[in-house]
């Protein structure tokens, strides 16, 4: 379910099979996503280029692992949205609100698959 490829001090987490962030996934992905977060100094790039929809509990999800990055002294961004996650963003109100990039690349990388 999740890709997750670390480069130095950066570690950069994909998707794969999924095209949205819902109740199905959101308890997974929080207990992966919070174990990475948490480690201080880690600086966290989530590309969610391959998802077109979230839910009312993938956005609860993502603010909280985005409040615990915070208070652990680590980095969490969320990468590539597309479209319609762009959109989902506004309607919900949390452009600004969550640290977003356009495109990130990681050349030199460690792979490590987590189901």
């Amino acid at each position: 379910m999740i890709k997750v490829r670390k480069v130095g001090e950066e570690i950069f987490i994909s998707l794969f099979q999924i095209n949205k962030i819902n109740t199905l996934f959101s308890d997974i992905l929080m207990e992966q996503l919070k174990a990475l977060v948490e480690v201080p100094g880690n600086n966290i790039f989530f590309d969610l280029s391959q998802i077109k929809f979230i839910d009312s509990s993938g956005f609860e999800m993502l603010k909280k692992i985005h409040a615990i990055s915070e208070s652990s002294a680590s980095k969490f961004v969320l990468c590539n949205l597309s479209f319609e996650v762009k959109e989902l963003f506004n309607l919900m109100g949390l452009n600004g609100r969550l640290e977003t990039c356009s495109k990130v690349l990681a050349t030199e990388s460690l792979s490590l698959e987590v189901e």
